[in-house]
This record gives structure tokens, sequence and C-alpha cells, in this order.
């Protein structure tokens, strides 16, 4: 029997631009899941800064409306305070027990992200979202531009931005 040749996947890119400000923890739904896709990149860069003193315990989540499961580690969250504009947080390796990595726009720098791949599954028949997680106090105050590279594992799979 012959091998059929199956192209390569070209990962779709979806985006959305996240206002970070609040006082204490914070948890914002970024891209709802439909279906089964399997997560390339998952990152934020800082388009606006008013102030990020406090941005700590940065981190990135599935949620289903009544569990969360961990896509980067809740108990080893990033410290991401004093992201300026230019400065990024980014989902880094290819296990939920490693934490969010974090570059500063004023510096130079090199960060291995590594294998980022994640097979995502929504619940069925659930509104599920990759959420984003983080603490603040009353003076945060910043943009993050959200991107998620992903491949769909069926043609109803999808994320789109919420």
């Amino acid at each position: 029997m012959p091998v059929k040749y199956a192209p390569p996947v070209t990962p779709i890119m979806v985006t959305k631009t996240n206002t970070c400000n609040g006082n204490g923890a914070q948890t914002d739904n970024i891209f709802k899941l439909i279906g089964t896709v399997k997560i390339v990149e998952l990152y934020g860069i800082c388009t606006r800064f008013g102030n990020s003193t406090d941005f700590a315990d940065v981190s990135f989540a599935l949620y289903d409306g009544s569990s969360t499961v961990e896509i980067t580690d809740a108990n080893a969250p990033t410290d991401a305070s004093g992201l300026g504009v230019g400065g990024g947080i980014y989902c880094n390796g290819a296990s939920a027990s490693v934490a969010v990595s974090y570059i500063t726009s004023d510096a130079c720098t090199v960060t291995d992200v590594g294998n980022v791949d994640r097979i995502v599954n929504q619940k069925p028949g659930t509104n599920t979202y990759i959420q984003l997680l983080f603490n603040g106090n009353a003076d945060t105050d910043l943009d993050l531009k959200l991107y998620c590279s992903y491949e769909p594992r069926s043609d109803a799979s999808s994320l789109t931005a919420v």
C-alpha cells in the first residue's frame, strides 16, 4: 500500500489586545476554543504602558467554566513587573510545569522558549477559553497584544479572540 504524503499544516494566528489593570488577582478570557487545536506559540507584547510596577503572577490556563487546567505553571508564575512597550511574555517550554518567560524592552536579551506545542481540547458542549492570569495593584495599567499560533486538529476546530 502506498504511503500518502501529508503536506505540512500552516499555523493560523489569532490576536487580541487585552488591557491589564485592576487591583489583585485577575483572570481574563483571551481566546475561545472550539474542538481540539495544537498551540504552536502563545505570547503577548506590551503595546501601551501606563504602569507595570506591579504586574506579577503571570500565567496562561485553559478554563471550561468549572475547572482550570494550567498551560504554564500557576505555582511558579512570572513576575513581569516593569514590563514596558516592546517587552513581552512568552509561553515557555513544552510542559505546564514551566513558567512564562519575560523579556524587558530596555535590554538586549535572548530567551529560549523551547518547544511550546500543546494540544488543548474543548470540554464538549461548554464554552472553553484560554486565559491570561495576573496580579496587579490599583496602578497597574498596560495593554498586551496577545498572539496565539495554532493548528486545528479537525475542520471544526478553531480559536477566536474574545
